[in-house]
């Protein structure tokens, strides 16, 4: 009795282990190719607007800013992520859209905060401006390419996945960085960034804001 249960102990352990192989090898190959999702910035965009200008973030009502992103994991142990160009344009344009509409709105509001009997055109007109000259004065020449670029968050490198875990390098020159890491689930055509580990800040602060991150595979 005592040999048949050693032997039943044996087989579920190897059960284990090569169950565990299998599906470690069917994450290396499930992971291949070409994944998309979308980071909500949202409450993020409007903290930074919260600190540079208050009273504007407080009118502005954000209607939504979401940064469309490509995922891609090579064979080689490569990988690379970048920003959907075409929708992150679309993103830009409606984000200007929303400026400009909150800064009317505040404009209003300081129209009747002061007291005075004018209207926003007519307070531009006197200031010799007008809602376009004042994103450009916030954002440079060309606020469309300033809001793309601000939003780049395009990286590439090494990567590997050991036990739940995706390990990351910066470029393709350097190894994965251990201390950093997303945990993540893969099933089939999704893919879910669910936590990490960070010993760099800057990387965690990143986390906070793109986590949880679900991807579909294109």
């Amino acid at each position: 009795m005592k040999k048949s249960i050693v032997l039943l102990v044996c087989v579920m352990l190897m059960c284990g282990l090569t169950a565990g192989c299998r599906n470690s090898n069917r994450d290396s190959a499930e992971i291949l190719g070409v994944w998309k999702g979308s980071i909500d910035m949202t409450d993020h965009l409007h903290e930074g607007l919260s600190v540079y200008n208050p009273e504007f973030a407080d009118v502005l009502a954000l209607g939504g800013f979401t940064v469309s992103v490509i995922w891609r994991f090579e064979e080689n142990g490569t990988y690379s992520m970048s920003v959907d160009p075409v929708a992150m344009e679309a993103e830009a344009r409606n984000l200007i859209a929303q400026l400009r509409a909150g800064m009317y709105r505040h404009l209003e509001n300081k129209i009747e905060t002061e007291g005075l009997s004018l209207t926003v055109e007519e307070l531009l007109t006197l200031a010799d401006t007008d809602l376009d000259m004042l994103l450009e004065q916030a954002l440079g020449e060309d606020p469309v390419s300033a809001i793309i670029s601000a939003f780049k968050l395009n990286m590439s490198g090494n990567y590997e996945l050991d036990n739940g875990k995706l390990y990351l390098s910066d470029n393709v020159d350097n190894k994965v960085d251990k201390d950093n890491y997303y945990t993540y689930e893969l099933d089939g055509d999704k893919l879910v960034f669910k936590a990490g580990e960070f010993a760099d800040s800057e990387a965690e602060e990143y986390a906070k804001i793109i986590l949880p991150l679900e991807l579909k595979k294109d």
